[in-house]
């Protein structure tokens, strides 16, 4: 017998149909998704906000897991084994059964040009982020290490402070931001900053800015933008828990937004930092009750996961018959 296209190819072309069903429906709701995760607390809502930034790409790998579990149920129970049901022309997910019929060629133009687009956009955020790693290097041999706990102080004149570094971030102080602050107004700088290293804000922006390659551009800039807030108020929430008061954190931010901080505008792609953006929202927010905790996203996790263990069968059903119409009849 004759095989088709390769099974890893049928489940390629299941993933960006995913993909794009679920960056889809996420653009038609996102108007109202917005405020109801506006009432959330920051930490929750960044969580949140980072799953949606990666639902794409979490919807194609959950759809390929579930067209292949069904192959494992039926290598356990081969009573399960649901492709000797159907005829041999029938298209077949299946690890044991692989697929007898050909993509089809409009199909294949498809994909490949959803794959292309998606590279290309990938490519100008992929040279900011390397031209922002080499001048981070730069800028960590220039520094030396200050004598505040887990700081780098830069001899700028400059004004900044940001986090930098992927999977070891550090935090890098100018000079000339210390210089014009008062030793609370640090405090509560620095408080920020190891909120960032502590979250580790700068692996969670790169994470987003890859999934929200299989959004729509518009919906991209709007979950990408949510979370920058999000990342920004739930950090000043911790300095402010850290340091026992929130006004003192809202006074840093207003202090440092009348110094127009500029950190190197090269780095702007690899790192996080303490800046002036959404003034109003996070002084409003450090000032306002904190919004109480909803049911934790654990257990949101864990019911995704039986889910698709107990849907399984019925998706990759569901999938098999989607695909044969992108087949040769």
């Amino acid at each position: 017998m004759t095989h088709g296209s390769p099974l890893g190819l049928w489940l390629g072309i299941a993933g960006l149909l995913a993909a794009a069903a679920m960056s889809v429906a996420l653009a038609l709701s996102w108007s109202r998704l917005r405020p109801l995760l506006a009432r959330l607390a920051p930490a929750r809502r960044a969580r949140i906000l980072t799953a949606l930034c990666l639902a794409p790409l979490a919807a194609a790998v959950a759809l390929a897991l579930a067209c292949l579990l069904p192959s494992l149920y039926a290598s356990l129970w081969p009573g399960l084994d649901h492709c000797t049901r159907h005829a041999d022309e029938h298209l077949h997910l299946c690890l044991v059964h692989p697929p007898q019929a050909m993509l089809g060629l409009t199909a294949l133009l498809v994909a490949a040009a959803a794959v292309v687009l998606v590279l290309v956009r990938a490519v100008p955020g992929l040279v900011r982020l390397l031209r922002a790693r080499r001048v981070l290097a730069r800028l960590r041999g220039l520094s030396v290490v200050a004598d505040l706990p887990g700081v780098r102080s830069v001899d700028s004149d400059a004004v900044f402070s940001f986090t930098g570094g992927l999977l070891h971030p550090d935090i890098y102080l100018s000079r000339g931001l210390r210089e014009q602050l008062a030793p609370t107004q640090l405090a509560a700088v620095l408080a920020h900053e190891r909120a960032h290293v502590r979250r580790r804000d700068v692996l969670r922006r790169h994470l987003a800015q890859l999934g929200v390659l299989l959004h729509g551009p518009a919906t991209a800039h709007a979950l990408l933008s949510a979370l920058e807030l999000a990342c920004e108020e739930a950090c000043d929430a911790e300095a402010a828990a850290s340091l026992g008061d929130p006004a003192e954190v809202a006074q840093a931010i207003v202090a440092v937004a009348r110094l127009k901080p500029r950190p190197p505008p090269a780095l702007a792609a690899g790192v996080v930092g303490f800046t002036a953006e959404a003034l109003t929202h996070r002084v409003t927010a450090l000032l306002a009750p904190p919004p109480s905790e909803a049911t934790s996203s654990r257990w949101l996790l864990a019911g995704a996961v039986v889910a698709l263990v107990v849907l399984a069968p019925a998706l990759h059903h569901a999938t098999e018959t989607v695909l044969s119409l992108l087949a040769h009849p």
